[in-house]
């Protein structure tokens, strides 16, 4: 059981990673921005860093006490698929928004050129294909700022995922000292996007103003997110195994020997 579960969670974590790039460029490209992400960005992404860290969530350690839960038994899952989706809204709302943020933030700091970003926004762009691709330096500042961000969003889905060891348990009774697996894989994703970003941008971590401090409130408000959205599914898990003991209970009591 405890296997499954961790399985489940595995799954839903990387669903909800390849959801958090689709709604990037989804977003990008409905409001015409320049687009966070290139193929190869993509592909790392997908291939190396999501699989490690949905991957580390298999080991999660077993909480003794979800031994006595009741198993969802002869469920319909997908009546359940819009409250689920919901919570991914809420949970990765935050992740999307600080990516995208960071990103064109960036990109507006990088770029030495003296037309403003939105000139590059493809609502603003003439037939001149110039407009649409950009000059050299606006292609470097790109580059740049994606290879930043890319690590950005890296350390958000780290932190998103911490809420994926548990479906119900609050973060903070995760136990995360002994989830060792997790620690580990945690720490070569980060390893590995740096070498990654470093690779594409040598210099994507120069020249940061100071006010990008405020990028350490990230976690908190990804876990704060997180902490609520887990709260109203734990209330709705609580209700169903007081229904699920009942039921027992009462086919107990009815087909018990007198």
């Amino acid at each position: 059981r405890s296997y499954l579960r961790n399985l489940t969670q595995c799954a839903g974590f990387f669903a909800a990673g390849c959801l958090t790039i689709f709604f990037s460029m989804l977003l990008s490209n409905l409001f015409g921005t320049p687009l966070p992400f290139i193929g190869y960005h993509i592909l790392w992404l997908l291939w190396i860093i999501l699989p490690l860290l949905s991957g580390s969530l298999f080991f999660t350690s077993v909480r003794m006490q979800s031994l006595g839960d009741f198993a969802f038994k002869n469920t319909e899952h997908f009546q359940d698929i819009n409250r689920i989706f919901t919570y991914y809204l809420l949970r990765f709302a935050p992740v999307v928004g600080w990516f995208l943020a960071t990103y064109l933030v960036t990109l507006h700091l990088r770029d030495d050129g003296e037309s403003d970003i939105s000139d590059h926004f493809y609502w603003k762009a003439t037939e001149n294909s110039s407009d649409l691709v950009g000059d050299v330096a606006f292609e470097s500042a790109m580059a740049r700022a994606q290879a930043f961000s890319s690590f950005i969003l890296t350390c958000s889905l780290v932190v998103a995922s911490m809420s994926f060891l548990y479906r119900h348990a609050s973060i903070f009774r995760s136990n995360l000292s002994q989830q060792r697996m997790w620690i580990l894989c945690t720490l070569v994703a980060i390893m590995l996007q740096l070498l990654f970003t470093f690779g594409v941008a040598p210099n994507a971590f120069q020249g940061l103003p100071p006010s990008y401090w405020i990028l350490l409130m990230m976690p908190f408000t990804i876990l704060l997110v997180d902490e609520l959205a887990k709260q109203h599914d734990l209330k709705l898990f609580t209700l169903f195994q007081r229904r699920a003991k009942l039921m027992f209970d009462t086919l107990l009591g009815m087909h018990s020997p007198k």
